[in-house]
């Protein structure tokens, strides 16, 4: 008897990447499930909140998954209401509570169902980015600074600068001097005048 092995043709993987769809998606149901499973049980009003906070989240989540799932790869894909709900849906899961609006704006544009789904995961990333410097800028604000970005074609930098406080400034400035008194061997013997810090000989 002789057995015949019959591969299927799967060039591109996606067989693979709807398998994981498949199963991020359970998983997603999984977690919605249980934590809705705890608020219903709870006994306390804010803990029950606080949970079914935690459940329109993980729907807002499962939402962008669904959002990302890759077009059918035996026709063209339309492109503009593909980006247009990811959009949507990137927005309500991550930018909305950062008071960040997205402007959808797209041509009619038709895509192989692979070139479709690539060009969504980089809007996908860019947008994910946008709502992660959104909260380097809150905390650098809150530093009186701000960050500053700069791209090329080797990469990004992120550059944060912010004022010190008067004591941060004479900490700072003790600092410069004792290295610097180092290097000169002097002693290290400082004596504060004022908002001066001077080296004592």
């Amino acid at each position: 008897m002789t057995e015949h092995i019959v591969q299927l043709p799967n060039p591109d993987g996606s067989l693979l990447l709807r398998e994981w769809d498949h199963r991020i998606n359970s998983e997603l149901n999984s977690a919605i499930y249980a934590v809705s499973a705890k608020a219903v049980e709870s006994d306390s009003v804010a803990v029950k909140a606080a949970l079914l906070d935690v459940v329109d989240l993980l729907h807002q989540c499962a939402d962008v998954h669904r959002a990302l799932r890759m077009p059918d790869q035996g026709r063209l894909a339309d492109a503009a209401s593909y980006l247009q709900q990811l959009c949507f849906s990137i927005a309500k899961y991550r930018l909305d509570r950062l008071a960040i609006r997205v402007l959808f704006s797209a041509d009619n544009l038709r895509l192989e169902g692979g070139r479709c789904w690539k060009l969504g995961l980089i809007v996908s990333e860019l947008l994910t980015n946008v709502a992660r410097h959104a909260q380097i800028g809150e905390l650098a604000s809150g530093l009186g600074g701000r960050v500053h970005t700069s791209c090329a074609a080797d990469g990004c930098s992120f550059l944060l600068t912010f004022p010190l406080t008067e004591a941060e400034q004479r900490a700072a400035g003790v600092a410069h001097v004792l290295l610097k008194r180092r290097k000169m061997g002097h002693p290290q013997r400082l004596q504060a005048s004022g908002n001066e810090i001077l080296g004592a000989s």
